[in-house]
């Protein structure tokens, strides 16, 4: 397996085992995360952020489907899927445990200039999110 690749996913082993101690030894010191919730950059803050978008999901992993490398840069597809038996935080106030689970599909670019992650950008859809969780409606 190629270095990067197995950086990345090292980063996803440890997102999903909780360990957010360990996480900024695999970023970079000013790493930038880039996720449709927001965008927060240094390897704390990185590592506080996923804590917190977690918390909610104790219990959540990532399914990679498809991951290609080329040059520095990785890219990942996969499924995310999570229960959510914590509150979740919201610009409308908190969101008492639900119960309900989310399977959600994502891509991410992660870029590694060198033997640590400089950045990654991950894209979801957060409307499948909200429904999923009963925030909104489901279509018709």
């Amino acid at each position: 397996m190629e270095a990067r690749q197995a950086l990345v996913e090292r980063m996803i082993d440890l997102i999903d085992d909780k360990d957010f101690a360990a996480l900024p030894r695999v970023l970079t010191p000013d790493c930038e995360f880039a996720h449709p919730v927001a965008s927060v950059r240094g390897s704390e803050s990185v590592a506080e952020f996923l804590a917190g978008m977690g918390a909610p999901f104790p219990g959540s992993r990532h399914e990679l489907v498809h991951v290609v490398t080329a040059g520095d840069t990785v890219l990942l597809e996969g499924m995310w899927c999570g229960t959510q038996d914590g509150p979740l935080v919201t610009p409308g106030g908190e969101l008492p445990p639900s119960g309900r689970t989310v399977s959600l599909p994502f891509a991410a670019v992660a870029r590694i200039p060198g033997d640590r992650i400089a950045s990654v950008h991950v894209y979801v859809d957060q409307l499948a999110f909200m429904t999923q969780l009963g925030l909104i409606p489901a279509a018709a």
